[in-house]
């Protein structure tokens, strides 16, 4: 089962890049530095169109160079001199072995652009949008890659944004959320997944007439330097940190400490250079992750119901005086080099303490196909034996009722009844409820 899923929702404006009180339509903006410098142009002016745009989408974010290519978010060093961006590239729960969604509503209501008939060949802020954008991200944290693929194959948009919130409630019990406020300081509080998606969907008649600037449109934006290797180095932090919390999900086939020395060095990155960081990144060595999970596997057995053999004695009439007993003996085993587990039962039937019928017989209540793939059962940790035994006067036709069992059988609907004119005797324990048994597993990898 899924361990976490976290649903992190932003109200931000983030697009190109966040808009600063500094930001002037002309002015002068150097990418690198984030020095803002005197319009180069003599003569222009600032028009301003109020026609609505709205862009709605879900999409599956990989890494933090995807977040901010499917934000529209330019890939330079004056993004982190943005609080909002920082914490937005602070999230950890953006890795190789989480699946992130991000959930987006962009209003743009009014844009302000530069009208000029002026060449210029410097980088300069030409427009700035006002309106605001809804920003969701879901956090579904796997625990195998066998769970990771099975979870990719969810198919999200925003047309079917309703079915994405039920599959979600799937597994609401894991769901951790939090609220980062607007620009304007704005907040839309979400208490639960469902106030969130319907924050999301109707975002656009919420900053309706909005005219809080948002974002800001460079021109001749050439001269930059791409923070790739940086925001790998994010990633890759975001990695290693989920391997150190996560130990048992990855084999023991590389150098922990080389790992974590890696690690420590990039808990503190700043702006360091580009080459260093890329030389740093080729040292880092991954585990492989299992195929399979073997931490707190579910053996909580499905109720079983026993296959039952006929009694070859006829019971034409009633006899109040016989007393039926009827044992069965339980024993889980383990076969098939840990593929299958079965419960074994051998079953007697007496008569007034004369044995009347014996039967042995198993059912295979775990399949490593279907309900532990890529793992093999090694041993039960513990007791693996279980009793249930009942005894009653053969007074009827027809008699069934609930017993406790002992050992790993907690309890069972038993009885008996004549299936026949003959007065054949059937015996039978259905919706036998087995105790958690503590069943260890291992790699097949």
């Amino acid at each position: 089962m899924f361990k976490h899923i976290a649903f992190i929702f932003l109200i931000v404006q983030l697009h190109a890049l966040p808009f600063e009180n500094k930001f002037q339509i002309g002015l002068k903006y150097d990418t690198n530095t984030t020095d803002i410098k005197a319009s180069p142009f003599t003569n222009f002016e600032v028009k301003t169109q109020a026609n609505q745009e709205i862009i709605h989408k879900i999409v599956e974010i990989k890494n933090f160079e995807a977040l901010l290519d499917a934000l529209h978010i330019e890939k330079t060093f004056s993004v982190l001199n943005h609080k909002k961006i920082k914490k937005l590239l602070s999230n950890t729960n953006i890795n190789d072995y989480t699946l992130t969604y991000l959930i987006y509503n962009k209003v743009t209501n009014f844009k302000s652009s530069l009208i000029t008939k002026e060449d210029c060949n410097e980088t300069y802020i030409d427009s700035i949008d006002i309106g605001g954008e809804f920003i969701a991200l879901v956090h579904i944290k796997t625990n195998s890659i066998n769970q990771y693929k099975k979870m990719k194959k969810m198919k999200v948009s925003w047309e079917e944004i309703d079915k994405f919130e039920k599959k979600l409630y799937q597994i609401s019990d894991l769901v951790t959320y939090k609220n980062i406020i607007t620009a304007d300081e704005t907040i839309f509080p979400a208490n639960e997944l469902k106030t969130l998606i319907q924050n999301a969907k109707t975002f656009s008649n919420d900053i309706k007439n909005h005219e809080v600037p948002y974002k800001i449109h460079l021109k001749n934006d050439t001269n930059r330097t791409s923070i790739k290797p940086y925001l790998d180095a994010l990633q890759a932090k975001n990695n290693l940190e989920f391997i150190r919390r996560n130990p048992e999900q990855f084999s023991k086939d590389t150098d922990d400490k080389h790992n974590r020395d890696i690690l420590k060095y990039l808990i503190n990155i700043k702006k360091e250079k580009i080459e260093f960081l890329e030389n740093v990144l080729k040292q880092i060595i991954y585990p492989k992750r299992h195929n399979a999970y073997t931490d707190k596997i579910s053996t909580i057995i499905t109720p079983v119901n026993l296959p039952s053999k006929e009694i070859e004695k006829k019971y034409p009439k009633i006899l109040e005086d016989t007393i039926l007993s009827v044992n069965y003996d339980f024993k889980i085993k383990i076969q098939n080099s840990g593929n299958i587990v079965l419960l074994k039962w051998i079953k007697t039937v007496k008569e007034s303490n004369k044995l009347i019928h014996k039967e042995q017989n198993s059912k295979i209540i775990l399949d490593s196909y279907i309900n532990f793939k890529d793992l093999k059962a090694t041993h039960v940790n513990g007791n693996n034996i279980g009793t249930i035994s009942f005894n009653t006067k053969f007074d009827s036709y027809e008699k069934k009722r609930c017993l406790q069992g002992q050992g790993i059988i907690k309890s069972a609907d038993c009885g008996y009844r004549i299936i026949d004119k003959k007065g054949t005797l059937e015996i039978e324990c259905n919706n036998i409820k087995l105790k958690k048994i503590d069943i260890r597993f291992k790699h097949k990898d």
